[in-house]
């Protein structure tokens, strides 16, 4: 009996949770989904029913195509279109010339890639030149209207001379170049790539010119060598003197020396003083009138 008992709590137990469930999903969940499904009917139709006008429509695109627009007269970088890689090479050579045709420049190509219209061109730029010069050609290049990536490899300071065997302080370089360019005519928008012109250059200090020279340049404009001269006379406008080697002069204030200038002339105390740059060090030289000469 007892166990007849537990199999009908059992049986009602089931049946009432099975009614429970069936009530959720047949009234409460499937109204629920018929609602969520009304909802979107009725919007759909608002849309169908809610039709511009072919001139209000014109408006719209008309409105878009001028943001659209907009943004792109705002925007200073393109992708530049370019038949093939020559004329990547030559965009970089006139680079080169706008910056400085005194830097002397190597230039190889090293690989393309490409994905699609779009190609990138690598290019090994070495050379050795004037600092300055090297910082506009980068300036040009990674400033410019253009996508080009640079990364530079080396940059060191060497010595050099010129025509008359002067010597001079040059820079050592060497970069890379990656030029993104595409051959798709249809990414050339309005003239953006006319807009930021390759000219404009920028100029920066030669950090990399050294403050104190190991060498002291050569006499190559045979002015007077201060080192060992003699004051002969002084006067109302200027001073006398005669080097080492026997050569005179007649000086006045600011005059150029070699490796310096003369700065002053005191009277009171029968002296001159010159101002020399001994290679990036200063040096004051006082030359006293000789006894001999000033008992005359």
């Amino acid at each position: 009996m007892k166990t007849r008992k537990t199999r009908r709590i059992i049986i009602f137990l089931l049946t009432l949770m099975l009614s429970g469930s069936s009530y959720y999903f047949n009234f409460y969940k499937h109204e629920e989904e018929v609602k969520n499904i009304q909802s979107k009917i009725a919007k759909l139709n608002e849309r169908l029913v809610y039709q511009l006008k072919p001139e209000e429509m014109e408006f719209q695109i008309s409105q878009k195509l001028d943001s659209l627009r907009f943004k792109i007269d705002s925007s200073w970088r393109v992708i530049p279109v370019y038949k093939n890689s020559i004329e990547v090479y030559e965009k970089i050579i006139k680079a080169i010339n706008s910056a400085s045709k005194k830097l002397d420049v190597n230039i190889d190509k090293i690989k393309s890639e490409s994905q699609a219209d779009l190609f990138k061109d690598i290019f090994s730029i070495k050379g050795e030149g004037n600092f300055q010069d090297l910082y506009a050609l980068i300036n040009i290049l990674e400033n410019s209207s253009e996508f080009t990536k640079i990364k530079i490899k080396e940059i060191k300071l060497i010595q050099s001379q010129n025509e008359l065997g002067k010597p001079i302080d040059k820079v050592y370089f060497s970069f890379e170049a990656e030029v993104y360019y595409t051959t798709n005519s249809d990414f050339k928008l309005d003239t953006l790539i006319q807009r930021a012109e390759l000219n404009s250059k920028k100029s920066i200090s030669n950090f990399f010119k050294p403050v104190i020279k190991l060498e002291i340049p050569p006499n190559y404009d045979n002015l007077f060598e201060v080192e060992g001269a003699r004051l002969i006379a002084l006067m109302p406008d200027g001073v006398y003197l005669v080097d080492r080697k026997g050569n005179s002069a007649t000086l006045t204030e600011g005059d150029p020396v070699y490796l310096g200038y003369l700065t002053k002339i005191n009277y009171e105390k029968h002296s001159c003083e010159f101002l020399l740059n001994k290679g990036g060090i200063l040096e004051k030289v006082i030359i006293t009138l000789d006894k001999k000469e000033s008992l005359k």
